[in-house]
Formats: C-alpha cells, structure tokens, sequence
C-alpha cells in the first residue's frame, strides 16, 4: 500500500489528485453519454419562434385539471384568390397561433370558373376521432385544415407538400394525421422554446400532437447507471485521498 513516508508527502499529493481528475473525467463522459441518448438535436433552423411567456393553452375539451380559465380555442377561415402563377402563397393561422398552415404558391390548381380557395383551421377534440396510437396520449387540439373551391366547394387537392404547424399543451414528440380511423405519424421536428412541432403533408386532413403517457421519453437504464456508479466510485476514491492525506 502506498504510504506517504515512502514516497513523500508531495508525490503522494500528486497521485491522489491525479486519482480524483481521472474519476472526474470519467463521471464528466458517463454523463455526456446519457444526455447524448436522451437529447435529439433539432435538424433543422427554427421556423417559429415562441413568446416569452407563452399564452395558455386553448382546449376544446380541457383535462380536468386545467379546465378551470380554459378558454375556448380560436378558428380561422379566408378565401385566398388565385394569381397568375397558382394559388397566393401564405402562412394561415388561427389568431390564437395554436396551428399554422403553410401553402405554397402552385401548391392547388385552378379549376375552370374558380378564382379562390377558401382554407378554413377548426380546432376539433382528437378524442372523440379516434383512439391515439398505443404507449401514446393526445397533447392537443386537433385540428382540420382543408382547402375547398369557393365557387363550386369542391375539396382542393395540393400538389406540393404543405407545412402544419401545431402548438402542444405540455410535451408532445409526434404529429399525427388521422387517415381513416388511425391516426399516422408524420416526420416532425419540434421546437421546445415555442412548444411547437411542425411537419409536411402531401395531404390535408385532421392533425394532432402527441407525446408519451408521462410527459417523455426515459434514456436508456445502463446510462443512468453507469452515470450513478462513476459517482459513488469517485465518492469512495475521494474519501479515501482525504484519509490518506490525513485530512478529517
């Protein structure tokens, strides 16, 4: 066993505090490896951003524990006129900013005797649509963006993807469209700071954001438990360097 009588005092010093940098830099990488498998990076550049603080969730049909001061959620409709090249382009919103529908210019076609389209957002309750998928629960409105000739009101087909932007009420990780009676997951990104996800669509239809039972997602367990034993194991080196070094 190394003592400081053999060794001298200094070196001893030297190598216990070696000892404490080497369990720090290993406790420091156990815990960068948990938040990297937890934490997903956004891909792309935030579109939307958030209030500070943001407004309180709007609900159709409030949980229990927030209906108290729920206001009723806001819905918009407008008829957006044809242009030369195809439909005006636009960001379409409810006044509440709890959905956004982004239609490109070209996106619909104009039909023989149609000057417009009217888009109309109506915020609906995803419970009584359908069942959200397992392992899942709703986090939200849903919301109907459709898209129907003014003259004729036929619905409108588009032909580029548009971008639905929905706003969650505490954490949600998917965007669904309900198809039929289920509901399919979109490729989505989320944006935390404004509690938005968004998504494109080759089709409009019925969304709603959705999160897991509990508010998210758990990291792996070796993660967490490596991150624990690092710990308790450069707890124990550190109280023995005290020892040794003939500290209380």
């Amino acid at each position: 066993m190394v003592t400081p009588g053999k060794i001298g005092v200094k070196t001893f010093m030297l190598t216990i505090r070696r000892a404490w940098l080497l369990w720090g830099l290993a406790a420091a990488v156990c815990y960068m490896a948990s938040v990297w498998t937890v934490v997903r990076p956004v891909p792309v550049r935030i579109l939307y951003e958030g209030m500070a603080p943001l407004p309180r969730y709007r609900w159709v049909t409030p949980p229990a524990d927030l209906a108290a001061g729920n206001e009723p959620p806001k819905g918009w409709s407008a008829s957006i006129p044809f242009l030369p090249r195809g439909l005006q382009p636009g960001s379409f919103a409810t006044g509440d900013g709890q959905v956004i529908a982004v239609i490109r210019q070209g996106a619909i076609l104009r039909h023989p005797g149609e000057a417009s389209v009217r888009v109309t957002l109506t915020p609906l309750d995803a419970a009584a649509l359908a069942p959200p998928p397992a392992g899942m629960r709703f986090d939200g409105n849903a919301y109907r963006v459709e898209a129907v000739y003014d003259a004729s009101g036929d619905p409108a087909t588009i032909r580029i993807p548009a971008t639905i932007v929905l706003r969650y009420a505490r954490h949600a990780e998917e965007l669904l469209r309900l198809d039929g009676s289920t509901w399919t997951g979109l490729i989505a990104t989320t944006v935390p700071e404004s509690m938005q996800i968004f998504a494109t669509t080759d089709r409009l239809g019925v969304f709603v954001t959705a999160g897991p039972p509990w508010g998210g997602r758990a990291g792996p367990w070796w993660a967490y438990a490596a991150s624990i034993v690092v710990l308790l194991l450069a707890s124990v080196a550190f109280l023995r360097g005290r020892r040794r070094a003939g500290r209380p």
